[in-house]
């Protein structure tokens, strides 16, 4: 019953329609909790109410949420998997929306990369996403490190891509864009782009 509860929130929440998504993680969540046993997929259920949460603003529930997420992941798979590095970057996207939140947005953004540095190849795509997720952090107030960030992922991304995949034509366009100095497009749009909610 669960995975149907989850199917129907992840279809809400894929046109978004967040209310009713969140009415069908919750109603999942329930069945879940009332398990003699701990469901070892529960921190995805936490993490899409958190993607719901921050979708419509909510962002101090949002991240209570995906720490839920997190402590969980942490838990199961330990303290250097990918989904740890996943939760990193949706808590620092979170962090990143709201000002006081900047410089835990940075730290990490900052572990996400070495955690995924430590268990990746060097050229992964996903290190390329972690290195592009701090470049857009820095961008507009710092251009130098958003320059070298985002040539290390472009680096990346044409070492192991197809020239037309999505991410590397996206890269490759956001540099465009900030070259021409359109600032306000560019940000807005990458923002958009980088974003990987985790699932």
């Amino acid at each position: 019953m669960n995975v149907g509860y989850t199917n129907v929130a992840d279809n809400y929440r894929d046109i978004k329609e967040y209310t009713k998504a969140k009415k069908f993680y919750n109603k999942a969540l329930i069945i879940i909790k009332n398990l003699k046993e701990e469901y070892p997929l529960i921190h995805i259920f936490y993490n899409n109410l958190a993607l719901c949460y921050k979708s419509e603003g909510n962002y101090e529930k949002s991240k209570k949420l995906f720490l839920k997420s997190l402590e969980i992941r942490k838990r199961i798979f330990g303290e250097e998997d990918s989904s740890v590095a996943d939760s990193y970057d949706s808590l620092a996207h979170v962090y990143q929306l709201q000002k006081e939140g900047k410089l835990k947005a940075e730290e990490l953004f900052i572990k996400a990369l070495e955690i995924r540095k430590k268990n990746l190849e060097n050229n992964h795509p996903d290190i390329g996403l972690s290195y592009s997720n701090l470049a857009m952090f820095y961008y507009p107030f710092d251009v130098e490190k958003f320059y070298k960030y985002m040539h290390k992922a472009i680096e990346i991304l044409e070492e192991v891509l197809p020239e037309k995949h999505i991410d590397l034509v996206n890269a490759k366009k956001i540099i465009r864009m900030v070259e021409e100095k359109n600032s306000i497009h560019s940000l807005r749009y990458c923002n958009n782009i980088w974003y990987r909610p985790n699932e």
